[in-house]
């Protein structure tokens, strides 16, 4: 199954924080997909920076979903 946008890879960040590596991936050229980030005050920093893609939630909370080409977790 191809999942890229295009010839972009999709990036899906778990612990995502304020989403250092999602701006890592984003940098090269990676597509940002999903963000998972159970501290609120680092999701809303998250969002600030690199987008509403991040979801405030534990993980555990979580069903599998969309696009995935690389899975980070930080």
């Amino acid at each position: 199954m191809k999942t890229a946008v295009g010839d972009r890879p999709v990036v899906v960040d778990l612990f995502a924080g304020a989403g250092l590596l999602s701006c890592a991936f984003m940098r090269e050229g990676f597509v940002l997909g999903r963000a998972v980030e159970k501290d609120a005050l680092a999701a809303a920093t998250y969002a600030a920076n690199l987008g509403d893609h991040v979801e405030c939630s534990d993980i555990q909370s979580l069903s599998p979903g969309g696009n995935c080409d690389v899975l980070v977790a930080g």
